[in-house]
């Protein structure tokens, strides 16, 4: 229940036609529209020291994927986008969600022109909306409240169940061509 692929419907919604998704929760739960404040589901399962040891903060229901490749070429570079149920309401708090993509132990997915993983705190539209934004360059609004903690007139207006997202992100690494390369 907390990875799978994805063909869009609308390439908008997420920025790219199809990928993999993985979730802490159930993915189920990213298909929109946005009706629910706090959409979620537990998985039961533990964190990830990895992705502990960047959040600051313990991780709960770790969804990893691990795959090997041999590139023909270098850098490679893949496109992400990071969503979570925990914006805005959780945003600079101890409630973290983060995500990483490792390429032969390092991880890549940055926040860009920084040493910041991805994550609720460092990109972000504020908490409330508004006040103490992280690279909100990066972000993508989709809450059911306004900054006063009012419900928006018509709901949140990106298809997706997901409270906020980041714009389409690119993890670019040098890899070694023609070698195995570990991904995680």
């Amino acid at each position: 229940v907390a990875a799978g692929k994805f063909t869009a419907v609308d390439p908008t919604t997420i920025g790219f036609n199809s990928g993999v998704i993985l979730s802490t929760g159930c993915i189920s739960n990213v298909i929109g529209p946005n009706t629910e404040d706090g959409a979620t589901c537990s998985n039961g399962q533990p964190g990830d020291p990895d992705l502990t040891s960047l959040a600051g903060f313990p991780t709960f229901d770790a969804a990893v994927l691990h795959f090997d490749l041999v590139p023909t070429r270098t850098p490679l570079t893949f496109e992400y986008v990071f969503g979570s149920e925990e914006y805005n309401e959780y945003s600079n708090t101890q409630f973290n969600d983060v995500f990483a993509f490792y390429v032969n132990g390092a991880n890549c997915a940055l926040v860009p022109g920084t040493n910041q993983p991805v994550s609720v705190n460092t990109i972000n539209g504020g908490n409330p909306l508004g006040t103490n934004p992280q690279n909100p360059q990066y972000y993508r609004n989709n809450e059911l409240r306004d900054a006063s903690g009012n419900f928006v007139s018509g709901g949140a207006g990106i298809d997706t169940q997901l409270d906020g997202l980041t714009t389409v992100l690119t993890c670019t690494a040098n890899v070694t061509p023609v070698s195995y390369t570990h991904l995680t």
